[in-house]
């Protein structure tokens, strides 16, 4: 930024609104040196010194810097989680926050994990138990939300941790407890008086499933 005395300088020579258009010009690309000339009855040149000397950069710069932002931002759209699940609703996205979520508590509770695991047919390895890691975000069912283990998660998982984002709740149970099926149907608002709305209420935050190292 430029200094009172330079502020003051040329808004004098200039007018009020110079300031306020060589500071958008640092702000928003789509602006041009032609556009703030024109608006002040200077030369494109004449503008791009008064920039270099306000800003103590030049304006090309400026424009390599908005580049290198633009790519930066799509790279993060391309490589990051939450951006990814955000703008394209991609379940790879998703996968990684609630596997993040879920590793993330188990190394707070002090558990042994292992979430290096290349090949295996389940997502972590939590005090020797094997963990399959199911995420939850949304629900089209009035009742229920759920999600589907496939038939290698079956065979080999042993616990099932199950987060629900819109409620934020953890569900760590035994595979036993999930049909042949695989699919599993979380009753949105669960109760204790009524057995259909029961079945999954005990293992809100059942770490104690995963406490003991085999």
């Amino acid at each position: 930024m430029g200094s009172v005395a330079l502020e003051t300088s040329l808004t004098d020579r200039y007018g009020k609104g110079i300031i306020d258009d060589i500071n958008a010009l640092s702000q928003r690309p789509e602006l041009t040196l032609q556009y703030v000339a024109d608006r002040h009855g200077l030369s494109k040149e004449g503008v791009r010194l008064i920039f270099n000397k306000y800003h103590k950069m030049t304006y090309t710069e400026t424009l390599k810097q908005f580049a290198r932002d633009k790519q930066h931002e799509r790279h993060l759209d391309m490589t990051d989680p939450y951006r990814r699940m955000q703008r394209y609703k991609d379940p790879a996205g998703r996968g990684i926050i609630t596997h993040a979520i879920v590793y993330q508590k188990c190394i707070d509770r002090g558990f042994d994990v292992d979430s290096q695991l290349q090949g295996a047919p389940f997502d972590l390895l939590v005090n020797g138990h094997k963990v399959e890691v199911k995420g939850v975000f949304s629900s089209n069912n009035k009742r229920y939300y759920s999600t589907q283990l496939w038939p290698s998660e079956l065979e080999t998982a042993e616990i099932v941790v199950v987060f629900v984002h819109p409620t934020e709740t953890l569900y760590i149970f035994p595979l036993k407890i999930v049909g042949i099926a695989g699919s599993i149907y979380i009753r949105k608002s669960p109760s204790k008086h009524h057995a259909a709305k029961n079945k999954y209420m005990d293992y809100i935050d059942a770490w104690h499933l995963l406490d003991c190292t085999r």
